[in-house]
């Protein structure tokens, strides 16, 4: 009751304030058609049509020799990931057991231009000096990104845990001592979001979970960003954060009707709108996603 209508309050006080650094987004490379070259291997993301334990799913997949079984999504909807040619995606594809079958695409991360000023010190200056009940505290927030620098002095205070799906390990760390793939995107995030050091973020005592979903030059596929979802359900956090996009304006891309479900769940899901505009129809997948938060900004 009062705990949690509490709780409540204190996420709605300092979400508009999280969501102004979207802006500094991800930005899709839009896929190739697919290959008219039936052998082709690919990885795919199936749902299915009700929710089907490890050994049923196994079941079906046993008509389907030539496919392998990846990630099972247990809680951001029904259906796994699975990889092997067009050609056993395509008979899947038919199966009465199947909605969907979608390829897996590839989301880069954006570094350039990235907006130095968000308004947050005018913010706080303006309701005054006693912050406490916009500063995070007792809110776990799941930054699904290119992982974190959990031991930069600024952040190491707040990082609790979290799960890398590009190494499949539990250090989210980013990329680092590979020249020009190195990442930093996700601990610019994080710290707009809960840098609690000489630098102070937006909610200064959240804490953070970092999910580590886009690699080596910041790249990363819908795979590993509904694996992180999952997993970040699973971890309980308040809020899941994707200062990721795309370039399609559809609200039926995997990953929006991922976040549909976290919200159902009563998990906060923000999603930036991406990097194109403004124009009708510039707002990406997952922002488009008809029940998370999405915002697009601009500074002169």
């Amino acid at each position: 009751g009062g705990n949690n209508a509490t709780k409540t309050l204190r996420i709605l006080l300092f979400i508009p304030l999280l969501l102004s650094h979207l802006t500094m987004a991800a930005s899709l490379k839009t896929p190739n058609l697919p290959s008219q070259n039936f052998n082709e291997v690919q990885i795919a993301i199936v749902h299915t049509k009700k929710d089907y334990a490890e050994q049923e799913i196994d079941r079906l997949l046993s008509r389907y020799p030539d496919l392998k079984r990846r990630y099972i999504f247990t809680e951001v909807f029904s259906g796994f990931s699975v990889e092997g040619p067009v050609y056993e995606l395509e008979k899947l594809k038919q199966s009465e057991s199947v909605n969907q079958v979608s390829k897996v695409q590839t989301y880069m991360a954006e570094t350039e231009d990235p907006v130095e000023i968000i308004g947050a010190d005018e913010i706080r200056n303006y309701l005054g000096k006693s912050l406490e009940h916009i500063s995070g505290k007792g809110i776990k927030i799941g930054v699904i990104d290119t992982g974190i620098d959990y031991q930069h002095p600024d952040l190491a205070k707040n990082y609790l845990g979290g799960y890398d799906f590009v190494d499949k390990d539990k250090d989210p760390m980013e990329t680092k001592g590979l020249g020009n793939k190195d990442t930093f995107h996700g601990t610019h995030v994080a710290g707009i979001i809960a840098a609690n050091g000489k630098i102070k973020g937006v909610a200064p005592n959240a804490t953070i979970y970092a999910y580590r979903a886009l690699g080596p030059g910041g790249s990363g596929t819908t795979e590993q960003i509904l694996a992180a979802i999952d997993r970040a359900v699973r971890d309980k956090v308040d809020i899941i954060n994707l200062s990721l996009g795309s370039d399609v304006n559809g609200p039926d891309l995997p990953i929006s009707l991922a976040l549909n479900e976290v919200v159902k769940k009563g998990i906060i899901a923000v999603a930036a709108a991406g990097n194109a505009g403004p124009a009708e129809w510039t707002v990406g997948s997952p922002g488009t996603a008809a029940k998370a938060i999405s915002v697009g900004a601009t500074i002169a």
